[in-house]
């Protein structure tokens, strides 16, 4: 899992130009993507994420950038 801080939590989380959720910090300390209602369905199939009623933890391998802004997922996941 990628290093996340509280200052992380509702982060837009974008690939490719599109945000695809927020950040959520976990009562566990992990960080997740709340993914955004309307993220295209192909980002979200892309991503391997079903209903956008679930949260889907962020891997260090799928992240290219975290910035005082945003977080940046790799594009060619």
């Amino acid at each position: 899992m990628a290093d996340f801080t509280q200052q992380d939590e509702g982060k837009p989380v974008r690939i490719g130009g599109e945000t695809v959720g927020t950040v959520v910090i976990g009562d566990d300390d992990t960080a997740y993507v709340d993914p955004a209602r309307d993220a295209p369905d192909d980002v979200l199939a892309k991503l391997d994420w079903g209903e956008s009623d679930d949260l889907y933890p962020l891997e260090q391998a799928d992240i290219d950038a975290i910035t005082d802004d945003e977080v940046l997922l790799r594009e060619d996941l």
